[in-house]
């Protein structure tokens, strides 16, 4: 009976991953890696998205969590709880594919506007880590935005499937992010006379 949980759970996740990426990359040039931690099961996913926007301009959008259910998959609520010039801390639930539990998190935010960074930790919730960091860069006339994530559901999946997963669904964030960029500009265009 476990053995068919668990392979229930791993075809709800492919298929809840495939549903999800309905449409692929578009126009943004993407990559992601894997890099292997101390951590037992613990890897860091690192992608890196090559935006035509300013750097300044995906900062303020990367810097809204308020509107982040608009354009994140999966994003379903994000309330903030503390807001200071310095840090945030943030209430964050992502729905999963069937059969899967949603995850939500509180994060403590550090935010460092010189630097266009934010570093992430998990300090409640309902996975066993969440930690990371998303930066802005300038890259000629647009922007690079790089982030980097170390999760772990704290259920049972295997590394590999974890890896897969995130591999496949941090891409498709910064997808969503240059996607909404675009919607701006092309709103900005149009309410321009």
């Amino acid at each position: 009976m476990k053995t068919v949980n668990k392979l229930l759970i791993l075809f709800l996740l492919i298929w809840g991953v495939r549903v999800s990426s309905v449409g692929a990359i578009g126009a943004y040039r993407i990559q992601t890696q894997v890099q292997d931690q101390a951590e037992k099961g613990v890897q860091k996913i690192i992608a890196e998205a090559h935006f035509p926007q300013s750097h300044s301009e995906v900062w303020i959008l990367l810097s809204h969590w308020e509107n982040f259910p608009q354009f994140v998959p999966r994003c379903q609520t994000v309330d903030i709880i503390e807001s200071n010039p310095q840090q945030d801390q943030i209430y964050i639930r992502m729905d999963l594919p069937p059969a899967l539990p949603d995850l939500w998190n509180t994060l403590q935010v550090k935010k460092d506007p010189q630097k266009t960074e934010l570093v992430w930790k998990m300090i409640g919730g309902n996975m066993e880590k969440n930690e990371g960091r998303v930066s802005v860069r300038p890259e000629g006339t647009g922007s690079v935005l790089k982030m980097e994530v170390q999760a772990d559901p704290g259920f049972f999946l295997p590394d590999w499937l974890i890896t897969w997963g995130t591999k496949k669904f941090l891409p498709k964030i910064l997808q969503a992010f240059g996607d909404e960029l675009q919607r701006e500009a092309q709103s900005e265009k149009s309410a321009t006379p």
